[in-house]
């Protein structure tokens, strides 16, 4: 197959995909707010293959520069100090390289 025929090919799979994936997402939050209502969180439910559980859990925000500037603020209670620990950690970040394929929407500009 040639380029422009597995590009062709990969679209109508992601078009697939995007309308299975809403489905999925409506499906999810019916089955959800069904195991709320009947009080089974934790409830382990054997499907064919698979077990699907509904948990619910605490998990920690993840560490934005906003969120890592203004808590170095307010621990050291000095801005040059704390400025200068954040500007550090910045700098020596591990950068590493990421190689992807994605398919994006296409904006459509707005005609005057």
């Amino acid at each position: 197959m040639s380029l422009k025929d597995n590009l062709k090919k990969l679209y109508r799979i992601q078009n697939e995909l995007d309308e299975l994936n809403e489905i999925k997402t409506e499906l999810r939050q019916k089955i959800e707010r069904q195991i709320l209502c009947e009080k089974l969180t934790g409830k382990k439910f054997n499907v064919g293959n698979r077990v699907i559980i509904y948990e619910e859990k605490e998990v920690a925000q993840n560490l934005t520069q906003a969120y890592l500037a203004e808590t170095l603020f307010d621990y050291f209670g000095n801005q040059d100090e704390a400025r200068r620990l954040f500007d550090y950690l910045l700098r020596n970040r591990s950068k590493t390289i990421k190689r992807q394929l994605e398919m994006r929407k296409k904006v459509e500009k707005k005609k005057k």
